[in-house]
């Protein structure tokens, strides 16, 4: 099964099928010809991988940077940028970079920040000096920052298909992403020497303070989504729809730069962009669960430990050894009958007074089917192996004496 899956995807792909077509494809005709399942198994699972509520926010995070960039709010916030490191080597650079950062910030994606950002900031470096293949490789290493610093939409994703918290991983992107752009910065600014790149002019604090003002309701965006996250008053999927709504007000009433006829263009972008990505989870949905119904973990590591010598597979180091100890040794599981069901581990004794303490219990389930005991039951008492008998109390169990 794993076999025709994975080799049907890589002869789609090599076509020149797009991905998310060819995954699907390969899913299909493996389930029709080489699966027990039937075919619409296939679409139940392509339907599943997409009913998710997190996954709402997409398109209004998709929303939200068309709204930016028709509106025009990327300027702004070049202009503030370029006021505070032009005067540094390479000051296009850095603005580009800072700029990507707080977009980042509004969007979620880096597809939304490389078009916000590409037509503004490649054309005024090309202007300045900056060769064009320059300006579009800083352009778009830049924008890879936009999905690690939150919101960001493939950790919306992971959310979803991982089922983990999407409000940790936000928390989680934001340093990360932060350290990506000053480490760019410092790239670019060592890179600028080599370059000869040129410097911007100085700018005044009253210029400095005429583009904050400027850019001073675009910079807010962060500051509310991850406030409201933090201070509980959203979730990251409320968030997304105030971002929209946010982006709108100011774009459409304050700025008035985005009018009534843009608005259709823009939600039609916004449903196309966001059918895209939601097709190509459903087919990964299905893709996925082939692959763990073929146990493609464990063929995969069988088939490493075949290829590696005995002689060569990693042993733990002199260090590891002395901090972890010696190995546990596994431990024998005896099932017992009795009014409640418990399982009794009893390790190999070493010692006669071990021989006579070490059988432990774990509650598993009483009559009413409700827990009895768990892990602190370990501390309380350990029950004699040779003896497994239990008795069974309304508040509490204990070991016969």
């Amino acid at each position: 099964m794993i076999g025709p899956l994975l080799l049907g995807f890589v002869l789609l792909a090599l076509l020149g099928v797009p991905m998310a077509v060819a995954m699907g494809v390969a899913v299909a005709v493996t389930m029709a010809f080489f699966t027990p399942f039937p075919v619409l198994g296939v679409i139940q699972r392509m339907v599943t991988g997409i009913d998710s509520y997190v996954l709402i926010s997409i398109p209004f995070f998709m929303l939200t940077g068309r709204l930016m960039n028709a509106g025009g709010i990327t300027n702004d916030l070049f202009r503030f940028a370029r006021s505070l490191v032009g005067p540094i080597r390479g000051g296009l650079a850095h603005a580009n970079v800072i700029a990507n950062m707080i977009l980042a910030g509004m969007s979620g994606s880096a597809v939304a920040d490389a078009g916000g950002m590409g037509v503004v900031v490649i054309k005024a470096m090309h202007e300045q000096g900056y060769r064009k293949e320059l300006a579009a490789a800083i352009t778009v290493a830049a924008s890879t920052i936009g999905p690690i610093i939150p919101p960001s939409i493939p950790m919306v994703i992971y959310g979803a298909m991982a089922e983990v918290s999407v409000g940790r991983l936000f928390l989680g992107g934001f340093v990360p992403g932060v350290l990506m752009g000053l480490g760019l910065m410092v790239l670019i600014y060592f890179f600028g020497f080599r370059e000869h790149l040129p410097k911007d002019k100085r700018y005044t604090l009253l210029e400095i303070g005429r583009a904050f003002r400027s850019a001073f309701l675009s910079l807010l965006t962060p500051v509310i989504l991850i406030g409201g996250i933090l201070r509980g008053i959203f979730t990251p999927t409320e968030a997304s729809a105030v971002a929209a709504v946010y982006a709108f007000v100011i774009c459409f009433f304050l700025y008035k730069t985005v009018t009534l006829r843009d608005i259709p263009s823009i939600i039609v972008d916004t449903f196309v962009t966001t059918a895209v990505v939601t097709f190509i989870i459903s087919a990964t949905s299905g893709f996925s669960y082939l692959l763990i119904v073929g146990k493609i973990g464990t063929l995969l590591v069988d088939s490493t430990l075949a290829l590696t010598p005995r002689s060569r597979r990693a042993r733990p180091s002199p260090a590891a050894a002395w901090l972890h100890g010696p190995p546990m040794p596994e431990p024998r599981m005896r099932r017992v009958s009795s009014p409640m069901t418990a399982l009794v581990l009893d390790w190999p004794p070493s010692t006669p007074r071990n021989n006579r303490m070490a059988g432990m219990a774990i509650i598993l389930r009483g009559s009413r089917g409700r827990v009895h005991g768990g892990l602190p039951l370990f501390r309380r008492f350990a029950i004699p192996s040779d003896r497994p008998i239990f008795r069974r109390r309304e508040s509490r169990c204990r070991s016969p004496r």
